[in-house]
């Protein structure tokens, strides 16, 4: 049974360091933008791409439309996109997963699911003592401290997550889970090969 929330793939980044979109890149015979698509479908009632101003022309293969919502104010990277996904998403529960991390699972994300408590409202992994905001779950009563930091010149997901009930998931184990790809070496570290464009 899909879960009553909303998987949504961020995929409005500047992509500046690895010179190319990155949701377009292939992985996999796959890109990043429809793997991650395909994994979130499996998993979520409503799959969502997050995008920046303009950038609604990105599509996946799927059995069911997807919705882009762009962000409201643009240039504010993740923590803008935060803001608008969860003022238009369907349900009250959000997956915010970037779109540059290609090991992230159905299985993964279903057991991070199991750690949303009835007081939480986010759920973030750890691993090596550092946070990962890109692949975590969000409740829609997060949304007044993500628009009080953004309004305070703030793009730091940590603000949001250091204002609200937030349960941290020690996830030490799942390294491969939580790996992102930056620029072309990082891709061809982990593909064998330089990555490609569509």
């Amino acid at each position: 049974m899909k879960l009553a929330m909303t998987g949504v793939l961020l995929a409005g980044g500047k992509s500046r360091r690895m010179g190319c979109d990155k949701a377009a890149l292939t992985l996999g015979g796959q890109t990043l933008a429809q793997r991650g698509i395909n994994v979130l479908t499996e998993v979520f009632a409503e799959v969502v791409f997050s995008v920046g101003p303009g950038q609604d022309r990105l599509q996946a293969p799927s059995a069911v439309p997807i919705r882009a919502i762009e962000d409201r104010v643009p240039d504010q990277g993740p923590l803008g996109a935060l803001c608008s996904v969860l003022q238009a998403a369907k349900y009250d529960w959000i997956f915010l997963i970037a779109c540059d991390m290609p090991f992230f699972t159905a299985d993964g994300i279903r057991a991070l699911a199991q750690e949303i408590g009835a007081h939480s409202q986010i759920v973030v992994p750890e691993q090596g003592g550092r946070l990962h905001p890109l692949h975590a779950f969000y409740h829609r009563s997060a949304l007044p401290a993500a628009e009080q930091a953004l309004q305070a010149g703030q793009r730091r997901m940590e603000a949001v997550l250091e204002a609200c009930r937030t349960r941290i998931v020690s996830w030490e184990r799942e390294e491969r889970r939580l790996t992102n790809v930056n620029t072309p070496a990082d891709c061809a570290a982990i593909s064998g090969q330089e990555p490609s464009g569509e």
